[in-house]
């Protein structure tokens, strides 16, 4: 047996305990194996995650440096006891296991790293690295995703889930449903490309491992968090560039596919009220820096999705007042007194009809700073 080997401490199989495989070098030129024979040095070093060079299927390979021969002897070690080494694919022996891509160590973040993204402001999607959308066809599945996607940070009870997946009626057999769905969820991420261990078994039930930036509700918590700080240092351009960012990650309201869900009724609501209070931020600062052309459009828009939201009126009265267009301004304010008075029999709040009645006589301060339209309609 080798020095290299005997270093070790692996019990002998003959004249070298690593090797069963093509010609190898193990750490002493005058050991040799019959061609037909490759290093398992080099395949177990390889499952182990080591830097393993030379490896081919006609010359065997060698293994370099001290470290690579005590994690490939570790690796051996765990073989001898019939345990797998941990992270390790299926037993494999011989050209195929050393010619394998993942030889090489593979960190976490590489397996969902770069572009890869769980996408939950708007119908629940992954971008995969290639840049393709894809989703679990199965209600279940997306469901099941979704709120582990929404509590990522930390583990979700058994409890939780199963209300999560039958809405209060599970069947008798529940938690063993939910174990197969999780096994099921698993699958279709690795057929998509995304690393099953993700989904961690942690007491009381599962947690999805995910970081801050490959889900999109996190990235917009924290771009959300860097606007507050540039609005309290008074660095206006750069708080709206942050909420534009923030914005731009909704593809149209959270969870749009799963809202015929019960369960998910609260949630949704949730994380779509984030969304309006960054409009209405966002408002603020354009209105604040001069901007009101450029919002007329946009809210518009946002009033055909939330036709009884006053506050996304009295921002679009003020823009279209400053813009010169004070008659389509005061019809704005008809149009929601109209919708709150005929469908909920109620007449639009005093904010609003303060600032009616302003525009109807034109008071001189409209045109002013921001500062001063807050400070004359506070209510």
């Amino acid at each position: 047996m080798c020095r290299a080997v005997r270093a070790l401490g692996v019990p002998a199989r003959g004249p070298c305990a690593g090797c069963t495989w093509a010609f190898a070098r193990c750490g002493e030129s005058a050991h040799r194996t019959p061609r037909r024979r490759a290093c398992r040095l080099v395949a177990v070093g390889s499952r182990t995650g080591t830097e393993v060079r030379g490896a081919s299927s006609s010359l065997g390979g060698f293994v370099r440096g001290d470290a690579a021969l005590e994690a490939s002897g570790r690796g051996l070690r765990a073989h001898e006891h019939g345990t797998e080494a941990r992270g390790a694919p299926p037993k494999r022996w011989g050209p195929a296991a050393c010619n394998r891509a993942d030889v090489r160590a593979v960190s976490k973040e590489s397996h969902y790293g770069g572009k890869m993204q769980f996408q939950i402001l708007g119908p629940l999607e992954i971008e995969t690295k290639d840049g393709q959308r894809v989703s679990p066809r199965a209600l279940k599945l997306r469901s099941l995703l979704a709120y582990l996607c929404i509590h990522s940070t930390r583990p979700v009870s058994m409890d939780r889930l199963i209300e999560a997946l039958w809405s209060g009626t599970p069947p008798q057999s529940a938690t063993t449903a939910l174990h197969v769905y999780v096994s099921q969820l698993r699958k279709y991420l690795s057929s998509v490309g995304v690393d099953p261990k993700l989904i961690v078994t942690q007491p009381p039930g599962y947690r999805l491992d995910l970081c801050s930036q490959t889900l999109d509700l996190r990235r917009f918590e924290s771009l959300l968090c860097h606007f507050r700080t540039l609005q309290a240092q008074d660095r206006l351009e750069e708080a709206a560039e942050a909420l534009n960012a923030a914005l731009a990650l909704w593809r149209g309201p959270a969870l749009d596919d799963l809202r015929a869900v019960p369960f998910f009724h609260n949630l949704c609501r949730q994380l779509n009220e984030k969304r309006a209070f960054a409009y209405e931020q966002k408002f603020e600062i354009e209105l604040k820096l001069g901007r009101h052309n450029s919002l007329i459009g946009e809210l518009y828009s946002l009033i055909d999705e939330q036709p009884t939201r006053e506050n996304l009126y009295w921002h679009l009265m003020i823009a279209l007042y400053r813009s010169g267009r004070i008659a389509e301004s005061l019809a704005e304010y008809g149009r929601i007194r109209k919708i709150l008075v005929q469908d909920l029999g109620v007449e639009p709040g005093l904010k609003l009809q303060k600032l009616h009645r302003a525009i109807l006589v034109r008071e001189a301060w409209l045109d002013d700073s921001w500062e001063d339209v807050r400070s004359a309609y506070a209510c």
